[in-house]
């Protein structure tokens, strides 16, 4: 930041949903599975060391919520400021 507070904080995964599929093959034999899913929506809380917070919205490339694959974002301070992301 430009006064050269630092923010640290978390983020999470927003929308994320679980669904199961039940699935036959041609032998009539079935097989369950679970599968997440993701919508690549991320929010933020972020405090910082001279007392301001930030909350970010934030939107993974891949929606499966890969980092490597980058995203774009925007973050808003307590006090006014608007950052963009991107990573």
């Amino acid at each position: 930041m430009p006064n050269s507070e630092i923010f640290k904080g978390k983020a999470v995964m927003v929308g994320n949903s679980t669904s199961t599929i039940n699935s036959f093959d041609s032998t009539g034999t079935s097989a369950f599975s679970v599968v997440e899913n993701y919508t690549g929506d991320v929010q933020a809380v972020l405090f910082g060391s001279k007392g301001n917070t930030m909350r970010c919205k934030l939107q993974y490339a891949d929606s499966g919520g890969l980092t490597t694959a980058g995203g774009i974002g925007i973050c808003e301070s307590s006090n006014g400021e608007v950052i963009d992301v991107i990573w």
